[in-house]
């Protein structure tokens, strides 16, 4: 392991701004609301960490040296770090904490009501409807970060894509964040859409997306 290089250091501390740690606190935020934690979807995540708490992890990884940043490989650092995130949440969903609490929670006799007991209310549903409500969002979820990998081979497809994720919607808004003209993200949704038709294709058994009932 070796830490940041001067010339690699001075262009990290340009990029991690204010808004970019807020742009990749979303991200991270978003991405575990996705999952299932110690058996409850949305539930706590083990060590008592939150989204901010794996940015902070991720970004300190980096600039420690234990996960190698190479800005000629990786010119667009909120990518890179992205996957780093990505990769910290996983471990974190199939590590022994998490694993053991999930057991043990689906042992409970009266999971399921347990588990609806934690959703929002909505008197015009039961609770298995909210279940299963619930278990459609979080497919859909899980399909957004799905499809977020799928375009990893162009760049700013997958930078739409990161930004959707983090609510950022208006072209004009995700030109700024991108740092490319709004002509680009027009031609690029045209591109996205074929995406999307490759990936209902290559993922049809999941049948994506599938709209949460109400």
């Amino acid at each position: 392991m070796s830490e940041l290089t001067p010339e690699a250091l001075a262009k990290f501390e340009q990029a991690v701004t204010d808004e970019f740690i807020e742009r990749l606190s979303i991200f991270a935020l978003r991405r575990t609301r996705s999952r299932y934690w110690r058996g409850v979807w949305d539930g706590h995540l083990p060590g008592g960490n939150g989204a901010r708490d794996i940015v902070a992890e991720a970004l300190d990884d980096v600039l420690f040296g234990r996960r190698t940043w190479n800005p000629e490989k990786n010119p667009d650092l909120l990518d890179f770090m992205r996957s780093v995130v990505n990769s910290k949440i996983s471990h974190l969903q199939t590590g022994e904490e998490n694993l053991h609490c999930k057991l043990a929670h689906e042992e409970k006799d009266e999971e399921g009501r347990e588990h609806a007991e934690k959703l929002p209310t909505n008197p015009a549903t039961t609770a298995d409807e909210q279940l299963q409500v619930n278990e459609d969002e979080t497919r859909n979820s899980e399909l957004i970060f799905l499809f977020y990998d799928f375009v990893a081979g162009d760049k700013l497809i997958q930078g739409i894509v990161g930004c959707t994720i983090e609510g950022v919607t208006k072209r004009a808004e995700m030109a700024t964040a991108l740092k490319v003209k709004e002509q680009e993200i027009t031609n690029a949704n045209k591109r996205l859409e074929r995406c999307f038709k490759e990936f209902r294709k290559a993922h049809a058994d999941k049948n994506p997306f599938i709209s949460p009932k109400t």
